[in-house]
């Protein structure tokens, strides 16, 4: 304890806190033990930005309290196996929070306008093999119309036929990397998307393979894979026709860098040799 004692009187607070910036996670968790000095410098958020949080079902009764505590203000990442409206409170009140992912997690009995207030005020998220009622997918995609802090959203098996399309168009327009893998979209919800996202986006990244995208117009979807970097059209019913058109306009001027088109029609092999040489990833 003299020793404590000592470099405590010799370290100011910033020296204290490099230092500990330097150490590994379980050399962390052991010096804030150590004394109350300690403990108190060591609680500095900064300090435990690498904490990825995992909400399960024995400890989401405590995981509001954890995220409400000072030293986790500056976590960014929360996977979530287990929701409650509580816990979504939390995530709203939390300052530090950008990513959250949810796998195989249930809803229904969450509120549709506070899952999406916390949806729409980080800047990732993905919701994979989670049930969503429909107004809380028509919560979350009028929310995103309005102030939305999102940059990516995926979404994997859950049904948004019943989201307008204007709506649906609107959001994945305004975000940089949209994932809608199995998500039973309508042929009026598919053609307002890429409608849209032909005249202006922001948009880098879509996958949106296990959609049934033949009755896009072969143009439009050819100008808009083609202004993308990343596209996954993947067993999505494409025509021979819409995929020739993809490719030919890739030899006249494209941004894709990759390109996934398996489970579709064929193309002729020449035309396929040919995109291979301008699109560095290219399945076909």
């Amino acid at each position: 304890m003299f020793e404590v004692a000592a470099i405590n009187g010799l370290l100011p607070v910033e020296m204290l806190e490099r230092v500990f910036h330097l150490l590994p996670p379980r050399d962390l968790k052991a010096v804030v033990l150590v004394c109350r000095w300690w403990r108190e410098v060591g609680e500095a958020p900064a300090l435990w930005v690498w904490v990825c949080l995992r909400v399960r079902r024995w400890n989401i009764g405590y995981m509001p309290e954890v995220l409400d505590s000072r030293r986790l203000q500056a976590v960014r990442t929360l996977e979530v196996r287990e929701v409650s409206e509580e816990l979504l409170q939390a995530v709203v009140r939390h300052p530090g929070l950008k990513v959250m992912v949810v796998v195989m997690a249930y809803f229904s009995s969450v509120d549709p306008e506070l899952l999406a207030q916390a949806v729409t005020q980080l800047e990732e998220v993905m919701l994979w093999y989670s049930y969503l009622t429909p107004q809380q997918v028509t919560a979350i995609c009028t929310a995103m119309t309005g102030n939305s802090q999102l940059k990516t959203l995926h979404l994997s098996d859950i049904n948004l036929s019943t989201v307008d399309a204007g709506i649906l168009a609107q959001v994945v327009t305004q975000l940089e990397e949209v994932g809608l893998w199995a998500t039973d979209l309508t042929p009026q919800q598919v053609e307002a998307i890429f409608a849209a996202l032909d005249t202006s986006c922001q948009l880098k990244i879509l996958r949106i393979g296990g959609s049934n995208l033949s009755s896009v117009d072969p143009d439009v979807l050819a100008r808009v894979a083609n202004k993308l970097e990343t596209v996954d059209i993947a067993k999505t019913q494409l025509t021979g026709q819409q995929m020739t058109r993809i490719l030919t306009r890739s030899l006249l001027t494209t941004n894709l860098k990759e390109l996934d088109m398996r489970g579709n029609e064929e193309v002729e092999e020449e035309l396929r040799r040919q995109a291979g040489t301008v699109i560095k990833v290219l399945k076909v």
